[in-house]
């Protein structure tokens, strides 16, 4: 027997003034999604634990029937596998964002005005070509996915997951300087190298022509890429 498991990930939203304090979901003409809640059937469960609100990268995980606290890979591996890139054993893979940041490296736009497809692949095939010192044998691949998303997958002999996010999830604020999450010589060097990446790629995107042509239109440049697990 074939089955479709539907997820509404973050189908709920909030409910808001101007909609009668009904949310997007309730206003909305659906009739598709009341034929399949109609004939199919319905349920609602915690994928983590009760009153935990789940990442989609977990949830998925649970729904799929893997525990996240055993098998969890990593939101950038996840996002790396589904968009085609590799992620060979010992290699570590990020979930990154085209971002906008102005001359004192303060968020003004985490998603770069949800820059579209054609830009970002333009300015992620400049950023494929930066190179980092040979010294810290490490290459990469940088590949964008969907509008802002890309992943970064590093290759190297000495890399760890314990680094934090250059992420700092809010407008207004500098972004972080990424650090070792743990006292390993490991995660010490791939902190060391994600930072100069990091600035390395700003230097790359700051005058790039797809974000001269953006400023002229009034759009956002995508001039920082965040780091964010």
């Amino acid at each position: 027997m074939k089955a479709i498991l539907v997820i509404g990930d973050g189908m709920a939203d909030r409910s808001l003034k101007e909609l009668n304090w009904k949310t997007p979901l309730e206003a909305a003409s659906k009739p598709y999604l009341d034929k399949m809640a109609k004939n199919g059937i319905c349920g609602i469960m915690d994928p983590i634990s009760p009153g935990l609100p789940p990442g989609s990268d977990t949830a998925t995980l649970a729904l799929l029937g893997y525990d996240p606290f055993k098998v969890y890979p990593g939101r950038g591996a996840l996002e790396a596998i589904g968009s085609g890139v590799a992620v060979p054993p010992g290699d570590v893979a990020f979930r990154c964002n085209f971002a906008t940041v102005n001359d004192d490296l303060v968020v003004t736009d985490r998603r770069a005005g949800r820059i579209s497809n054609e830009d970002a692949s333009k300015l992620a095939e400049t950023l494929q070509k930066v190179k980092l010192e040979e010294s810290l044998g490490v290459q990469f691949v940088f590949h964008n996915t969907i509008q802002h998303r890309a992943v970064l997958v590093l290759h190297g002999s000495k890399l760890s997951t314990a680094v934090s996010d250059s992420d700092p999830e809010k407008i207004g604020e500098k972004v972080l300087k990424i650090k070792p999450l743990d006292e390993s010589v490991e995660a010490e060097f791939t902190a060391k190298v994600l930072n100069e990446l990091m600035q390395k790629f700003h230097e790359a995107l700051k005058e790039h022509p797809v974000n001269v042509e953006r400023i002229k239109r009034g759009l956002p440049p995508a001039n920082i890429i965040l780091f964010r697990g």
